[in-house]
């Protein structure tokens, strides 16, 4: 597995090797035991992970009501006949 390759399989699976498909997790395991910056990678993602810790991100209360409100004040409107 090249560099690239498990960044983007590091993006598909998450930094927890348990959970990647076998054959996947075999060529990563391979390619962490002789390079430093994969194992870098790694560490940064679980890091994230760890510091997210799938928190979610909500909007503040009435933001929504306050953005509809926006849009339909600014639309144009049609002149009266």
């Amino acid at each position: 597995m090249s560099i690239e390759e498990f960044e983007t399989k590091l993006a598909v699976y998450g930094p927890d090797l348990v959970l990647w498909p076998d054959t996947e997790r075999q060529a990563a395991e391979a390619l962490l035991a002789g390079s430093v910056p994969a194992r870098q990678m790694l560490d940064l993602e679980a890091l994230l992970k760890r510091e997210l810790g799938g928190k979610g991100i909500s909007a503040p209360e009435g933001l929504v009501d306050r953005i509809v409100a926006k849009a339909l004040d600014s639309r144009p409107r049609k002149p009266k006949p």
